[in-house]
């Protein structure tokens, strides 16, 4: 029989957080490279191109005695919707699984750190959905698309 899982659901969402928080977009803005901002909940006001963690569902005791549990993570990646070709193809990078330029994509960002540091058993994305997908926040359009990661405890 395994040991029961134990984890804190807001320091795995802190953790993601800090997997995709920083990572390189390639792209300069007056000679400043811009980088992705990832927060572990939902914020108020938006300093994109960013990544947004949800909670989306629980499953307890994956196995006997409770020793796993796993969830799914919703990540909302959003970049400036104002000329829809050039979003287009930042959202794309974000979603390639190639590192080109110093600029880690976020697969790879994860795939680099499964376990969280040791925190959950493994963290992998399992697909993309809604990609290219019109989403608003406090009235501002972005260019979206909805990452999934399964984790397991």
């Amino acid at each position: 029989m395994s040991a029961p899982a134990v984890y804190e659901i807001e320091d795995v969402m802190d953790a993601l957080a800090a997997v995709f928080n920083g990572i390189a977009t390639g792209d300069s803005i007056r000679g400043v490279a811009q980088t992705i901002s990832c927060t572990p909940e939902v914020p108020l006001q938006l300093n994109v191109p960013a990544a947004v963690l949800e909670l989306d569902d629980l499953d307890w005791d994956l196995n006997m005695g409770g020793g796993a549990d796993g969830f799914t993570v919703l990540v909302t990646v959003l970049v400036q919707a104002q000329e829809i070709q050039t979003a287009q193809r930042e959202l794309w990078r974000f979603l390639s699984r190639k590192n080109t330029a110093g600029v880690a994509r976020m697969k790879a960002a994860l795939e680099a750190n499964k376990t969280l540091g040791g925190l959950v058993s493994y963290a992998i994305f399992t697909r993309v959905r809604n990609a290219s997908t019109t989403v608003s926040y406090n009235s501002v359009d972005y260019l979206a698309a909805e990452l999934i990661i399964e984790v397991v405890s």
